[in-house]
């Protein structure tokens, strides 16, 4: 490969690298050849005996982070679906950028990354999964509270009736899964901790939502509808949470789902439900 001017600091290599960065974070088309003397500034550099790897990582993630941080403070004015599209938007187009920018890196991912890797150096991650992680360290202050409680209200509409655009709630939770997929995908965490962001930011608001939403919904019900008629509606209510799951949501939920409504729909009702067998008994041994 030929070789540029060397770069022999870690400033040095950052100043001929940061415009080309702040081209691909403007969501500009970068040309092979833009992106080919990217890459060969940090082969150079990374070739250079006297290189500072880990001071590199951290400028580019100190870069990832104002980035994020920026992005942040110019929507702090929006709200609900405006936010929430917002939110969509600037994630695709950082997976796009981020993408780019681990193949602008590639020389510094199979090297340096790899060899701290192989070290356990738990601190290092290869260039697309550290900003990921920078994404979800940054964003999760200021959206996904907001983001899930508008999905979340728009469950409530669907579940009285009212239609809706599914597809953003099913985006919202691709983000919220793919983000810790990407930052484990290198390590030997399990399934549950890739589920962490879904559970902690989307999932435990869910269940209570749910129960809340029916534990109303059975005391209006039995108010006008038999006990018998009741417990006919029950599976109608599974049925119906299971499709939503299995339609817009994440598959791991279905489990701890059906035990949240067992505990609404059956156990709480447990007093209702025996005095009416109670009932039933005394009538037939009348007959």
């Amino acid at each position: 490969m030929p070789r540029l001017d060397q770069c022999t600091t870690v400033d040095e290599v950052w100043e001929k690298l940061f415009n080309g960065i702040e081209y691909l974070f403007q969501f500009q088309t970068i040309r092979y050849s833009k992106w080919m003397l990217l890459y060969t500034y940090i082969f150079d550099y990374c070739t250079n005996n006297l290189s500072h790897n880990a001071e590199l990582y951290e400028k580019l993630k100190n870069y990832l982070r104002k980035y994020l941080e920026d992005l942040c403070q110019s929507s702090t004015n929006l709200l609900d679906r405006d936010l929430l599209e917002f939110y969509m938007n600037q994630w695709k187009k950082y997976c796009v950028s981020c993408k780019i920018l681990h193949g602008i890196f590639s020389y510094f991912n199979r090297h340096y990354i790899r060899r701290e890797l192989d070290f356990g150096n738990p601190d290092i991650s290869e260039i697309y999964s550290m900003a990921m992680k920078i994404w979800h360290q940054i964003l999760s202050q200021l959206f996904y509270t907001k983001i899930t409680r508008y999905c979340l209200n728009l469950i409530k509409a669907e579940r009285n009736h009212q239609k809706i655009d599914t597809e953003i709630i099913s985006n919202v939770i691709r983000t919220y899964v793919i983000s810790h997929i990407n930052q484990h995908k290198s390590t030997s965490d399990n399934n549950s901790q890739i589920l962490d962001a879904y559970q902690e930011y989307f999932e435990n608001q869910f269940f209570q939502d749910t129960q809340e939403f029916y534990r109303l919904q059975t005391i209006t019900y039995l108010q006008h509808h038999s006990v018998i008629d009741y417990l006919l509606k029950i599976p109608e209510y599974f049925n119906e949470e299971i499709r939503r799951i299995t339609a817009y949501l994440h598959p791991s939920s279905i489990k701890n789902l059906e035990k949240k409504l067992d505990e609404v729909l059956i156990h709480d009702q447990l007093t209702v439900i025996h005095a009416e067998a109670q009932k039933l008994i005394h009538d037939e041994k009348i007959q």
